[in-house]
């Protein structure tokens, strides 16, 4: 069970790289689109730096490129879009994705007859099916990859391809050569060619192979050169998480005294600094040395340290890196029962985190419904695009017939008389068009909230049969947010106007829902609301939507559970330049010495991830009860008719 959890080491490592390096287009990128025309290579590298942040918007900017190419005929520009959409969405780890782009990117360059990119495009197929687990296709486009790469002397190409080869043939079981030696290779052309960041990144890799080769001299060895290579890049970071990753090393070399030592000169940095990742791994590793000299009940204590930070920080692959270092080292002590345990508890998790229906059944759900919005967008801006090139093309036509002798007067009347039938032929088509587009659009919409309600319903019939009090309210919240999104799709498909959302309207039928999901009496609470008729981008409303859904939950569960009656206030308003919304009780107020913005609870960490999503200011404070308030400066307001 090693070596899945070295891919988990090994992508995240890579990530970190290409995340540093990614921050402005390289030398590569920008010469191969040097090769495409002037307005659509603007539109790539605009995606590009759109999608460092923004993958949905970058996702539609790549689009209109691609169908811009199309039409130009420009089948290198095409297979360009394409190919930097997938490198965006590997960024992201959607693979499955990624995959596509680059399939799609690989038949335009082909019909382009574009070698180079040919071959680029083989590696990152492979690359990709390595990690979608289809192994054996990997190896076949990696295979293209390296013919090429020799017969056109692209050297980094070729030390790229061996490095993948090299973790590829890693995790298979009978591979034709030794992981080992083809990560040699490759890094020797990256020392060759001055990629030192890729040599850094190879090092660690070949540490963490040879050390699961039992090779722990060799281990040692390039995970030195590593924290050497990475202190001369300026790489502090990772040069401090290679140092941890020696302290395994060591260990099993026994040389307790150099890992003691090792943990030393890296504590101070990991206390002063709140990476969580960091962390957990000077705790996982300082669990290691303890257990590996014999104290257990303090290496215990380390374990139970780096479990607690991987709980709070929310990622599950945290859980599965220490399981796996605590069934090491007790394995190394000799207690097999507890190595055992260990084993079976890293094994399950990450069963559980690679479980293809839990990923299929709610991580693809944003994308589904933003999908269905971007094609739809796209068809109309297609539209648009094509009743402008009428236009200046009638305008042309005008002009040269305006300049033809009086002798032809006649003959350019008519020219002109039938040109105009076949403009509003064309409008009347293209108006039929938008006419059932708006149609279409109103349609998804409705199944969209349909899909929402049902799913509302499945929640709300599951918190009536669970018995655990807290699970219940759990999923209860779970329905009231989905309520809140089916709410949004509810407006725009029954009011006609697909393009926004009336923010009266929907946020008296969000208040109502809540009144009645908690059961509030009529006199209990009273209502004040304040909201300008404005209509907002879909976009907007559903963060704003969530953070209210946060906020008003919280004060009818919580603020008045000392009084008879209390008023809950609501407005949403024009502020100079900014839009303001304040949700305030006359209850209870926030509990003394409360640090919201550092508050742990899943409601406080939902309204700052929207706040900051919306690139607003949050203000939390007691005014005779609690008062949230949202400064939002970047919004499009349309007044409503």
């Amino acid at each position: 069970m090693k070596r899945p959890f070295i891919l988990v080491v090994q992508f995240l490592m890579l990530l970190q790289i290409e995340a540093q390096e990614g921050r402005k287009l390289n030398k590569s990128q920008e010469q191969k689109l040097t090769d495409t025309p002037v307005d659509i290579r603007k539109m790539i590298v605009n995606a590009i730096e759109v999608g460092k942040h923004d993958s949905s918007s970058a996702d539609k900017i790549f689009r209109r490129a691609i169908e811009k190419a199309k039409r130009a005929n420009d089948l290198h520009g095409t297979g360009e879009a394409y190919y930097e959409m997938g490198e965006m969405y590997y960024r992201y780890k959607n693979h499955n994705k990624s995959f596509g782009a680059f399939f799609n990117a690989k038949e335009y360059f082909v019909k382009a007859d574009s070698k180079n990119e040919i071959a680029t495009t083989n590696f990152t197929l492979g690359r990709q099916q390595f990690y979608r687990g289809n192994y054996k296709i990997a190896a076949g486009h990696l295979n293209f990859a390296m013919r090429e790469a020799k017969k056109l002397h692209l050297q980094k190409l070729e030390a790229d391809v061996l490095e993948y080869m090299g973790i590829l043939y890693h995790v298979m079981p009978n591979p034709v050569s030794k992981s080992s030696d083809l990560l040699r290779k490759s890094l020797y052309i990256k020392q060759k060619i001055n990629d030192q960041s890729g040599a850094f990144h190879i090092g660690e890799t070949l540490a963490e192979v040879y050390y699961d080769e039992k090779n722990f001299d060799s281990a040692l060895y390039f995970s030195r050169s590593s924290v050497l290579l990475a202190e001369k890049l300026g790489l502090n970071y990772e040069a401090n998480l290679a140092r941890l990753h020696q302290i395994r090393y060591l260990l099993r070399l026994n040389k307790q005294e150099d890992a003691k030592g090792m943990l030393y000169s890296i504590k101070e940095k990991v206390f002063d600094s709140s990476d969580l990742n960091i962390s957990i791994r000077y705790y996982t590793q300082s669990g290691n040395y303890h257990t590996a000299v014999q104290d257990t009940i303090a290496g215990r204590k380390m374990y139970d340290s780096a479990m607690q930070i991987a709980q709070n920080s929310g990622f599950p692959e945290m859980y599965s890196l220490v399981y796996k270092n605590m069934a090491d080292a007790y394995y190394c002590a000799g207690d097999f029962r507890k190595a055992f345990e260990y084993q079976f508890q890293y094994t399950a998790k990450m069963a559980n985190l690679y479980s293809a229906d839990n990923y299929a059944t709610f991580g693809e759900l944003e994308y589904i419904l933003k999908t269905n919005m971007t094609e739809g967008e796209v068809k109309h801006l297609s539209v648009e695009n094509e009743i402008k090139e009428l236009r200046l093309k009638n305008e042309r036509t005008l002009r040269v017939i305006l300049l033809i002798s009086t002798a032809g007067f006649l003959l350019s009347a008519a020219i002109i008389f039938i040109l105009y039938k076949k403009q509003k032929r064309k409008s009347s088509i293209i108006e039929k068009q938008g006419n059932e587009l708006q149609t279409l659009m109103k349609e998804i919409h409705h199944r969209v909230k349909n899909n929402l309600q049902v799913i509302s319903s499945l929640l709300d019939l599951q918190s009536q049969t669970i018995g655990d009090k807290q699970a219940a309210e759990a999923i209860k919240e779970s329905r009231n947010r989905v309520q809140t999104m089916a709410l949004i799709h509810q407006d725009l498909y029954s009011e006609g106007n697909i393009k926004g959302v009336e923010m009266p309207d929907y946020i008296n039928k969000l208040v109502l829902s809540l009144f009645s999901s908690y059961n509030v009496k009529k006199n209990k609470i009273q209502l004040e609301t304040n909201i300008e008729p404005i209509l907002l981008d879909i976009d907007l409303v559903i963060p704003i939507g969530f953070v209210l859904n946060e906020l008003i939950s919280n004060a009818l569960k919580y603020a008045f559970t000392n009084k008879e009656t209390g008023i809950l206030q609501i407005s949403l308003r024009q502020n100079i330049d900014e839009l303001l919304l304040k949700v305030k009780d006359n209850g209870d107020g926030f509990p003394s010495g409360l640090n919201v913005y550092k508050a742990q609870s899943f409601g406080y960490k939902l309204v700052k991830a929207f706040a900051q999503k919306l690139k607003a200011r949050l203000e939390v404070y007691n005014d005779n009860g609690a008062c949230v308030l949202l400064h939002i400066r970047k919004y499009n307001i349309s007044s409503l008719a």
